[in-house]
């Protein structure tokens, strides 16, 4: 009996020294969880309700009505594994406190929360600016440090930030105003890009961001203040999901013999994502500029390359890819594997052509192409013309100009697209367009049938019956 209880103990013992405790935490914006994007904060540790479903309730969170809050949540208090590949999103209609829950279940990895709305709040709005390093107090792109919180002198109907002795190059600087703590923008480029203000002159200045409440509309008046020490040389940088997206010694362009041109020669991966990164006295200028505009590398430019780069751009490289700053050899005995056409390229996909993106023409129209895909709310999206698996020319052109899905726009949809751009008003810079969600059912004034009543493309009204529809003078519609 002796011997029986001490292997009794000792299986014990050894079931509990081999369970390993798993965590699961939400980390996402400090306005409702506290901290911000910490993974290692154990008051948002969830909690194992049945099975492999998990939450976190927060209660008497103040939320503002339109703004989307985002989050994840992470294992064992570590980035190494996280939920859901893009960040989660929540947002409410109202302002107000809440009793937020998230939930995930561990078995298939779908997070989600609810807001339950507790009660009303005196919603207290701080505009903070977020921008480049070079533009803004303390590391870019920060959307905490209260050292960048606007202040009022006139009762709130402006908020000023000022900011002295900022040594600036010649060029554009990007920002945005913002709810602090949040990415819900009071101020950006009018398309959910960053908003620009141009420098024309090296030199020492102070810069005041004015943002006017009533208008949502900000002014940056840069003031010289004094001469600039000369600018030092620029070096240039590969960088990219590779090779890390901070400037390395091994992945540095040396100038070629032609004038300002540079080049490397390094081993691509296919599949890795690259850009170039530009350095000069503190300041980064990234080739090509804004979201999405990384260059994939596919088969035909996998292996050991010698890239070219120019700052200035290349016309004779803009088929190559947007902006034309650098090229690469490809490798002439690897045949495509994309059919040459028209692609959509965006979040959904890290903006790389895949097969399932094509645009087929529109049976209906020939002059239009159309995509059935599902849309989620926001999503960003652009078209490009994809030959031998390059995106040489994209729609529309430009940067900071995506098509971001809103919640009118989401579900299972048709993708409509015009390369001529003449796809009027109601089209996205008059070469995408998204049906809108929703239909109402109406009654014909017999009363003896139901209809449905839909806007779709081109803003034309129709009323579906049956297997028919017409159009508002009661003409059928083919």
């Amino acid at each position: 009996m002796k011997k029986f209880f001490s292997l009794f103990f000792f299986a014990l013992m050894c079931i509990g020294m081999c369970a390993q405790t798993v965590t699961y935490t939400v980390a996402g914006s400090s306005a409702i969880l506290g901290t911000e994007w910490s993974t290692t904060d154990t008051n948002n540790d969830m909690t194992l309700v049945e099975g492999s479903s998990y939450t976190l309730v927060k209660s008497d969170v103040v939320l503002i009505g339109g703004t989307t809050y985002e989050y994840k949540v992470v294992k064992n208090h570590a980035w190494t594994e996280s939920w859901p590949g893009q960040n989660a999103k929540l947002s409410v209609a109202e302002d107000g406190k809440y009793d937020v829950t998230f939930s995930f279940d561990a078995s298939s990895k779908n997070v989600s929360a609810t807001a339950v709305k507790k009660g009303d709040a005196v919603i207290e709005k701080h505009y903070l600016v977020v921008g480049e390093e070079a533009v803004v107090n303390g590391a870019a792109w920060n959307n905490s440090n209260a050292a960048n919180l606007m202040t009022s002198s006139d009762n709130g109907v402006t908020y000023k930030l000022t900011i002295s002795n900022l040594t600036l190059a010649v060029k554009e600087y990007e920002y945005k105003i913002v709810e602090q703590g949040t990415w819900n923008a009071y101020y950006d480029n009018g398309a959910g890009g960053n908003a620009k203000f141009a420098i024309t002159e090296r030199a020492v200045y102070t810069i005041e961001y004015v943002f006017t409440v009533a208008t949502s509309a900000c002014v940056v008046n840069a003031t010289k203040t004094g001469d600039a020490d000369p600018a030092p040389a620029a070096d240039y940088y590969l960088v990219g999901s590779e090779k890390g997206w901070e400037a390395a010694d091994a992945n540095k362009f040396a100038a070629t013999d032609v004038e300002g041109e540079y080049s490397l020669t390094t081993t691509l991966t296919e599949g890795e994502t690259i850009k170039v990164l530009g350095e000069q006295g503190g300041t980064q200028t990234w080739y090509p500029d804004g979201m999405g505009t990384e260059f994939t590398v596919t088969a035909a430019y996998a292996g050991e390359k010698t890239i070219y780069f120019r700052p200035a751009g290349n016309t004779d490289w803009n088929e190559f890819h947007q902006g034309g700053f650098f090229y690469i050899e490809a490798n002439g005995s690897v045949e495509p594997t994309l059919t040459n056409g028209y692609y959509l390229l965006g979040s959904m996909n890290e903006w790389t052509p895949a097969a399932a993106y094509l645009f087929a023409v529109n049976e209906d129209n020939s002059e239009e192409y159309k995509l059935e895909m599902t849309l989620a709310e926001g999503d960003r999206f652009k078209v490009a013309y994809v030959e031998n698996d390059i995106a040489k020319t994209w729609y529309p052109e430009g940067t900071d100009n995506d098509y971001v899905v809103d919640a009118t726009h989401t579900g299972a949809k048709t993708v409509y697209f015009r390369p001529d751009a003449q796809g009027g008003e109601d089209w996205y810079n008059g070469v995408i367009f998204v049906e809108a969600t929703g239909s109402t059912a109406v009654e014909d004034i017999s009363g003896e049938k139901t209809a449905t009543l839909k806007v779709i493309k081109n803003g034309q009204l129709l009323l579906e019956r049956g297997d028919k529809t017409y159009n508002v003078s009661g003409a059928e519609v083919k």
